[in-house]
């Protein structure tokens, strides 16, 4: 079994229920990479894994997860799929069935949690 472990902000969320009836979750998250290359040029390549929740994890996860900013998750990698894009260039599909971990790093700043958050004066920082 391959694991991937993403941090990064989601993008894409889409909560389905099979014609079985049982629900499916599906969220991407963005992982960015920034380097300077040789030329001294700034460089940055995102990568997106779309996530698969299924049955009541994915009701759950379902409820708050478009208040979400960011995230830490793992899943089992599943096969790409790779296509051909119309400008001729080739990707992949990057997919994974949520695993253990799932973190909230992040929340939006207009959704109601990140007011939850208990404040934080001068000497009284929590580690």
């Amino acid at each position: 079994m391959l694991t991937v472990h993403t941090s990064g902000n989601i993008g894409n969320v889409r909560f389905n229920n099979t014609q079985a009836g049982k629900a499916v979750l599906n969220f991407s998250v963005a992982s960015s990479e920034r380097w300077t290359n040789a030329k001294g040029e700034a460089q940055e390549r995102t990568t997106w894994i779309t996530y698969v929740v299924w049955g009541e994890r994915a009701v759950a996860i379902g409820k708050f997860i478009e208040k979400v900013k960011s995230v830490v998750a793992t899943g089992k990698l599943m096969p790409a799929r790779v296509y051909q894009r119309q400008g001729g260039d080739w990707a992949a599909n990057l997919e994974a069935e949520l695993g253990d971990t799932f973190e909230v790093t992040a929340w939006k700043a207009d959704s109601k949690q990140s007011n939850e958050q208990p404040p934080v004066e001068d000497g009284n920082i929590p580690f």
